[in-house]
Formats: C-alpha cells, structure tokens, sequence
C-alpha cells in the first residue's frame, strides 16, 4: 500500500480538525484509522474505542476509522453518537487501550476531525506526527480485526451519579446543549439531579440550527440567558458541539466566564483538600 499525506494545516496540537472537503476528507478518516491502530499495536495494544459527535459528517467518518482499525488488527468497540467525554469514560471503563473520538468540537457545522486517547494518557503533539508519519510512509500493521456496538451511556450515567451531593438542593436549571452531542445523554442525567429542568436546543442537529455551538463567546449563549430570565430559573448551563466544555449563566444572564468558573470550583475543592495545586490556563477574564 503506498502513504497517505495529511493536510499540514489539518494537524494541530492536540487533534486533526479541518474543514470536510477542503483539507479534510473521507480518505483521510481511513489512514487515521490505520495509523492508530499501528501505533496501538506498536504499544502492544489491541482494541480501541469510536465515538462520534452529531455532526452530518460523523458517522461517514466513523466507518471510514473503523475500517482502517480494522485492517491495522484492531478490535473496535463501536459506542456510536456521544460526547467526547463518553469516548474518554470507555476507555477508562472497558480497557481497550485507546479511543478516538470524531468531532470537531466548537467548530461551524462543515468542520470535522479526531481526538485520540490511549490508557496511558493524552495523545497529541508528537504522537501526532508520529501518527502522520506512519500514514505517509505506509508503515502500517495489518490483521484481521473486528468490530461491535456497545451502549456505555447506562454506565456513564451511573458513574456521573456518584458525583451529585445527596444534599444538592432543588435548583431551577436551563440546558442549552446547542444540538450538539450533549443531547444524547442529557436528558437521562437528569433524571437523576432534583429540581426543575428545561432544556433547549436539545434536539441533535449537526447544522446547529439555533446558534453556534461555543458556549464560552456571549452571542451564543443569547438563548440561553432570555430562557434563564424568562423562566427565572437559578442558571443556565449551556455545552459545546461536542459536549466537553461549558458555559455558565447566572440567574441575571451574566456569563461566567471559565477562570470564574474555576475560582468557584477551587473554593470547594480546597476546603476539601487543603494546600492543594490548583491548576489554570493564559486565558483570563
């Protein structure tokens, strides 16, 4: 088999994203597949994970990976259209050395691309041009792999529980998963948090038809606080395209923006953990 070139503007730090079409095609979700699955049979790794987002594109995409992991000798366990966080949640739950998630996460409906994780950590930066490498130089592995479906949200859900206080008081919420992959899994998350719920654009729909599915930029979170305000509901929480990341709305519409979040958070984790390292990014409010 001759090598496959990916696009250099398609390889970023941290995943492959491109526009579909453009400088990323059908082809290349195949020789992501098929380097993968090398570089997890290089880590003596047999079996990975694919999940995709609720993007038009994404299942075509998902076909296309499975087939090149397949090929590589690969066992996939297909757990279909979820959040990011899910594909992360597999691979934690069920073992299978590595998953790949097919989303494009915040970006504008023609956008598509892949997240990468092994058992043994993140995988970006030099993994990935490790992995573009294998793909151009057609060092792959072969085999005869296989592929199943398997619904993970039940466990998902149940292990998402163990983190909701028994004492959480009855909070009127609005949910804007901004018909992104959140969607999927929201509604029976909340089944089990008390309080009053509404939830908006929940509906999956990889065109986002309502706003633009960036929860932390204040026009796509419009919906969001006239909802809040209408309903005089205690928050918002809106989530992005593919569910791993979250806007915050106060019961007065003031969006909170992430380093707020984190002082809230860091002030509960610290009264639990006292003299802890709390751990922050350059962007801030």
């Amino acid at each position: 088999m001759t090598g496959h070139k990916f696009e250099d503007e398609i390889l970023k730090e941290c995943d492959i994203r491109g526009v579909l079409d453009r400088n990323l095609f059908k082809e290349d979700a195949y020789f992501v597949g098929k380097s993968f699955g090398t570089k997890l049979k290089k880590m003596n790794k047999t079996r990975c994970v694919t999940g995709y987002d609720g993007r038009k594109s994404s299942p075509a995409l998902n076909r296309e990976v499975v087939r090149g992991l397949t090929e590589a000798g690969i066992e996939v366990i297909e757990i279909g259209l979820v959040p990011t966080p899910v594909v992360y949640f597999a691979v934690s739950e069920l073992h299978p050395g590595g998953g790949i998630a097919i989303t494009a996460s915040h970006n504008p409906p023609e956008y598509n691309g892949f997240k990468f994780i092994t058992d043994e950590g993140p995988f970006f930066a030099d993994d990935l041009k490790e992995l573009a490498e294998i793909s151009r130089t057609a060092s792959f592995s072969t085999g005869e792999g296989s592929s199943r479906k398997e619904n993970i949200i039940p466990s998902y859900i149940k292990h998402l529980s163990k983190f909701i206080a028994r004492d959480l008081k009855s909070f009127s919420i609005v949910w804007d998963p901004g018909n992104g992959a959140a969607g999927a899994t929201l509604p029976y998350l909340l089944e089990r948090i008390p309080g009053k719920h509404k939830v908006i654009c929940g509906d999956v729909d990889g065109n986002f038809p309502n706003h633009h599915p960036d929860p932390s930029v204040e026009a796509n979170v419009r919906m969001l606080q006239e909802t809040v305000n209408n309903e005089g509901a205690d928050l918002g929480i809106a989530f992005d395209g593919d569910g791993d990341r979250i806007g915050v709305v106060d019961s007065e519409g003031y969006l909170l923006q992430g380093d707020q979040l984190l002082t809230i958070y860091a002030g509960t984790y610290l009264k639990e953990n006292p003299g802890a390292t709390v751990m922050t990014e350059v962007k801030a409010s």
